[in-house]
């Protein structure tokens, strides 16, 4: 039998069922409670300090959204880890059949749990570093101690052989850091990836935003790295094959053939898009999915314009965003701010390709 990697198995899953309304992905949050106290962090500490999901009604979801056909599930937060309980619903999870990943910070991380996920492997764990110095990585933390624990707890996954990644969130006051972070990746030999994306809190809160790179700080980071400039290259070929014209944002499905389960019990299109939420009492997924469906199908018809920008290809503007329900004690508008950082972000990016290929042409001409 030909061995398919697990990417292009879900590139091909994903371009089959896209826009046919099948709930392939679930991000879930166990809980909203952190360890941490990141600077950029979008969950405010009140509701980090109170949403925890009980464990009886986390293994009835699990069991509801298996039934449903879902196959990918993400536990996500919060820390998953700060769960006692986590091995016994990672368990249960695992046992249903699903390609599990966990989006974790590894601080958290002993030598029980790296045992546990050696037996019962995850797809992958998705590691978050902010930094690779104490200084810079705490700085981001606000934990004193806490990078210390995360090289601790990496260290207990790779000597376990658990599968992981790191992703680097790319802040003002990390992005120095960026060139050692990949370089420590390739001396790990883990796969490494970096995001710009910061977004506003769920409470209206514009702290995150001044941490915040600048659009053009964002593409002079990406141009240096020759994983960035592929991934751009692949994302248009992809879209463009796809003939997804009715399809404006970028493709993580949210809405489409993705959603969250949140902490309090509710679903959601993305874990930036809470509000409206479809109740799950009772374990109502299959009504709760239509219901996001509608909303999500409202939003894609409101931001229909997008549809004729010729540099979509470069945008990263997604449902979550777009969806991203303004509190009403906020005065900004959070939405059009984060949609014109998108918008400026695209059109660097569009620049830097059409000069890239200006070069190659005039180069071309020259040899010949």
């Amino acid at each position: 039998m030909q061995e398919l990697l697990h990417n292009v198995f879900r590139a091909r899953l994903h371009s089959k069922t896209h826009n046919k309304d099948v709930p392939l992905k679930c991000f879930f949050e166990p809980t909203l409670k952190c360890n941490l106290k990141c600077v950029h962090c979008y969950i405010p500490k009140s509701a980090s300090k109170t949403a925890r999901m009980p464990k009886n009604k986390i293994l009835r979801l699990l069991d509801k959204i298996a039934s449903c056909g879902c196959l990918w599930l993400i536990f996500t937060g919060g820390e998953p880890f700060l769960r006692k309980d986590f091995p016994d619903i990672y368990l249960y999870a695992k046992k249903k059949g699903f390609l599990i990943v966990i989006f974790s910070n590894a601080t958290l991380v002993t030598p029980q749990l790296a045992k546990m996920l050696t037996v019962w492997r995850p797809l992958f764990v998705e590691v978050s570093i902010y930094g690779c110095t104490r200084k810079t990585y705490e700085a981001v933390t606000k934990v004193a101690g806490s990078f210390e624990n995360f090289k601790k707890g990496l260290g207990l996954l790779i000597s376990h052989k658990i599968p992981l990644s790191l992703k680097m969130p790319l802040l003002t006051i990390n992005k120095h850091e960026l060139g050692m972070a990949r370089k420590w990746a390739k001396e790990l030999d883990v796969p490494f990836r970096f995001d710009a994306a910061i977004y506003p809190g769920l409470d209206g809160s514009l702290v995150p935003f001044s941490y915040r790179l600048k659009p053009k700080e964002v593409v002079n980071a990406e141009m240096q790295f020759k994983e960035k400039l592929e991934y751009f290259k692949n994302k248009i070929s992809v879209k463009k094959s796809r003939l997804e014209k009715e399809y404006i944002f970028d493709e993580c499905g949210a809405g489409q053939n993705a959603f969250c389960v949140c902490a309090d019990g509710s679903m959601s299109m993305c874990m930036l898009a809470r509000v409206p939420g479809s109740s799950l009492a009772g374990g109502r997924i299959k009504e709760a999915w239509l219901k996001l469906q509608k909303i999500s199908d409202t939003i894609l018809e409101d931001n229909k314009k997008c549809l004729n920008c010729k540099i979509r290809y470069f945008c990263d503007y997604c449902l979550g965003a777009a969806a991203f329900k303004q509190p009403q004690a906020s005065g900004a508008n959070l939405v059009e701010a984060m949609k014109s950082h998108y918008c400026e972000t695209a059109a660097l990016r569009a620049n830097y390709f059409r000069a890239k290929n200006n070069v190659i042409r005039r180069k071309n001409n020259q040899t010949v």
